[in-house]
């Protein structure tokens, strides 16, 4: 009982500003003058199929002449239908409405048939037409609507009461700065769904150049004048009269700020949701971090097959990009080698984004990329083998009773249907790779970037991948020992290749056991480890939900490592050279929904006997 009288006074307290804006319940107002409605429309609020069912039944039922647009002048008697900004400060007549709620009735001198969103308004219009066209005159000339018909439809939610400053919710806009980080962005759009879920409310999401309203809810800390974040992946809210404010140093500074909001602020575990000057939450969201964000050695070398194909619009690049962006500047390889690095990567600006602390090794783009830290090493002489100038003939041992031509051309799946028009003639698939001296001690050390064909329907494709591994063996070995030979090295060179091998070490007579055969062979860095990889690293893409504008619902990798396609190798002429101190693979969330493949990393030191140059 009690529960009925609360939800009762809180529908009193919702219609009341109405009833009190019609002056009182007597009060009526003619809709349909001289044979005449005008009706005007929040296309946001209300679709055109509502609108058309509107006019349809207004022109049907009542005979009249019926005028509808989004844009039009709002006089005495106009039909207002959906969530109609009604002033400049960007308020609405529904405001104060819910995602559950809609409401028929005299507002001010106009009739209110809408709701804040358009199945709300569908059901308004919908209980118009059956409870108010009825009551119409025959001859269509006039119809007056009287206040103490008005009705408004509540819904029930979990979270009641919740006003900033005095301000009720649903006044308030969300606000981030015009070219806001994707970090503000996935903010902004989890804290809008948290208060809809919670509260019924939808706040629109605006920058701080279209803000009108005065209660907000402020992201960004160039946005933020009371809640301060200055220490690394720290976060601050809090309130300022009727604006609060969220800032977070760091995507994981975000990642922490946001757990609070859905946990604690905007939840049903927060008892008193008036909410003041006297709310405040600070932390640190390092605790998100998977791995270490220190290096542990001289230096940190990373591999990450990206998100780079757009998938038609579906999947979009831009978001990933930026997110990938913003874990590699939080554990900041010295060298970052990528697959996958399309146009499309290129098009979302992934070298503006990395400008601060990168340049890229190879002038030339490439689907595999390597970037160096500038602050920290120099590259020397780099360079770049595809894959799709092999003939599949330099290694015949490897070919077994098929023809080059067999393996680069044909490709099949189980059913022997062609999958590519060129067969396994691939552009993006090669390796680019760069010679490096650290600048701090003159160490030197070649990191190569690869990525291998992708298929495994047929034994061909291993055998592709056998040969691709053997080319890029031969290649970067050749190149490194031109390189020693033309500085006047005489010990060999450290070599990094990893990347995207699209096969794992459980797989029966894998491709990279090639990388262990005898003459300048190879050994898996999990093999020359302290700390050692014990992850798969990769998995599904997550899903991209066009209505919030973010990706959610992320896939994980399981715990067995034998499972993974990406991996790291060194020449195995470097073993006395580097000692390898961990092999590993980031899990942040945002590997997780950027890419289907998880950021591996290894981080070395280098021995006295390493080779090294002079500045």
């Amino acid at each position: 009982m009690i529960k009925r009288v609360w939800a009762f006074c809180l529908v009193l307290c919702m219609v009341w500003p109405l009833l009190t804006a019609c002056g009182g319940p007597n009060r009526s107002l003619a809709i349909i003058e001289d044979g005449t409605c005008n009706i005007v429309f929040d296309p946001e609020t209300a679709s055109s199929k509502t609108v058309n069912t509107l006019v349809a039944a207004m022109e049907e039922l009542a005979g009249v002449e019926v005028t509808s647009s989004h844009d039009g002048e709002i006089t005495k008697g106009t039909i207002l239908l959906g969530n109609v900004v009604m002033d400049d400060k960007g308020n609405r007549i529904a405001a104060e409405l819910r995602n559950q709620d809609f409401t028929v009735g005299i507002i001010d001198d106009c009739y209110l048939i809408g709701g804040i969103t358009q199945d709300n308004t569908a059901e308004a219009v919908e209980y118009f037409i059956e409870n108010v066209l009825p009551d119409i005159s025959d001859d269509g000339q006039k119809l007056k609507v009287s206040a103490k018909n008005n009705y408004t439809q509540a819904g029930t939610y979990r979270l009641e009461g919740v006003t900033i400053g005095g301000e009720g919710l649903g006044h308030f806009s969300i606000v981030i700065p015009k070219k806001a980080s994707v970090s503000e962005l996935r903010t902004a759009a989890l804290l809008r769904q948290q208060i809809s879920i919670m509260t019924g409310f939808e706040p629109k999401i605006v920058s701080n150049e279209e803000a009108v309203t005065e209660a907000q809810i402020r992201i960004g800390t160039s946005l933020c004048t009371k809640a301060i974040a200055t220490e690394a992946h720290s976060y601050a809210i809090a309130i300022a009269g009727k604006v609060m404010e969220i800032a977070a140093e760091s995507y994981l500074g975000y990642q922490a700020a946001q757990d609070i909001l859905s946990n604690k602020v905007f939840h049903t575990k927060n008892t008193t949701p008036q909410m003041d000057d006297s709310l405040a939450y600070t932390g640190n969201g390092q605790e998100y971090a998977t791995e270490p964000l220190e290096k542990n050695g001289e230096l940190r070398i990373l591999f990450n097959n990206i998100h780079g194909w757009d998938e038609g619009g579906t999947m979009p690049v831009q978001q990933p990009t930026e997110m990938l962006t913003e874990l590699y500047l939080e554990y900041l390889p010295d060298i970052l080698g990528l697959q996958e690095y399309t146009p499309n990567s290129q098009k979302a600006g992934l070298p503006k984004l990395l400008e601060s602390e990168y340049a890229a090794a190879y002038e030339s783009r490439t689907f595999t990329s390597v970037f160096y830290r500038t602050a920290t090493v120099e590259c020397l002489k780099s360079g770049y083998l595809g894959f799709d100038s092999l003939t599949y003939n330099e290694y015949p041992e490897l070919l077994g009773h098929y023809t080059g031509s067999q393996i680069k051309h044909v490709n099949k799946n189980r059913d022997g249907k062609e999958i590519t028009s060129n067969g396994r003639v691939d552009s993006s698939k090669g390796v680019t790779w760069g010679i490096f001296r650290v600048k701090a001690t003159g160490k030197l050390i070649m990191v190569g970037s690869t990525h291998l064909w992708w298929e495994g329907n047929e034994d061909m494709d291993e055998i592709a991948r056998k040969i691709q591994i053997k080319a890029l063996r031969e290649h970067l070995s050749e190149q490194a020992a031109l390189f020693a030979t033309e500085n006047g090295l005489s010990s060999p060179i450290p070599i990094v290749v990893g990347g995207d091998y699209n096969t794992s070490q459980r797989r029966s007579g894998t491709a990279l056991s090639v990388m262990s055969q005898p003459g300048n062979s190879f050994t898996h860095a999990n093999d020359m480890a302290t700390v050692k990889l014990n992850a798969t690293t990769h998995h599904g893409y997550a899903t991209y939900n066009p209505e919030l504008g973010i990706y959610e619902s992320p896939l994980y990798s399981g715990n067995d490592e034998t499972h993974a396609i990406d991996h790291i190798f060194l020449n195995t002429a470097s073993q006395p050279l580097v000692t390898v101190n961990t092999y590993g693979v980031i899990n942040d969330l945002y590997a997780h929904l950027s890419s289907d493949h998880n950021p591996i990393y290894i981080d070395i030191n280098f021995q006295n006997s390493a080779p090294a140059l002079s500045n």
